[in-house]
């Protein structure tokens, strides 16, 4: 055999029981304790023995009266109240309103910004620098000048000019 991956062997281990028997056996581990034996068994006594080992009835109604408790627990909780239709959407209308005045807030206080910027200048300097950072982007009707739509030159091509009115006859005039 190798030594050092064995288990140590006890020759003189002891089995005791509860009934006060005790057997003398080689075992790996040096004492063992057992409810039950050769001596005190039922089917080799032939008397009946009720055995309550590590105390099952009283585990039982432990586990019984916990599960009991737990039960009443959960009925007493109050379940949680869902939410209708109405009061969800109500909840999304305060939500985005009170977004919107945060929004308005903070575009008061830009303009409130701008004006301080603007006290001690004339209202007509005012007037001009508003003009001007409007003046950067293109209005509509600047880019309408700049690319006339196809309808527009449709109606130009299609509109007749006084003077070929004056050259047709009228029917009036025969």
């Amino acid at each position: 055999m190798k030594t050092g991956i064995h288990p140590k062997y006890y020759k003189d281990s002891v089995i005791t029981c509860t009934c006060g028997n005790i057997i003398k056996v080689g075992s790996t581990k040096e004492s063992y304790s057992t409810e039950l034996c050769s001596k005190c068994h039922p089917f080799y006594t032939g008397k009946k023995k009720t055995v309550d080992t590590a105390g099952r009835i009283e585990k039982f109604e432990a586990a019984r009266k916990l599960a009991a408790k737990k039960q009443e627990t959960i009925k007493a909780k109050t379940p949680k109240k869902r939410k209708s239709v109405e009061e969800k959407v109500n909840e999304a209308l305060q939500k985005e309103r009170e977004r919107d005045e945060r929004e308005e807030a903070k575009l008061q206080e830009k303009l409130q910004k701008k004006r301080e910027s603007y006290r001690g200048v004339t209202p007509v300097e005012v007037e001009t620098a508003e003009e001007e950072e409007k003046s950067d982007a293109p209005t509509e009707e600047e880019e309408a000048a700049v690319a006339p739509t196809e309808e527009a030159e449709e109606e130009e091509a299609v509109e007749p000019t006084e003077e070929a009115e004056e050259e047709t006859p009228s029917e009036e005039a025969a």
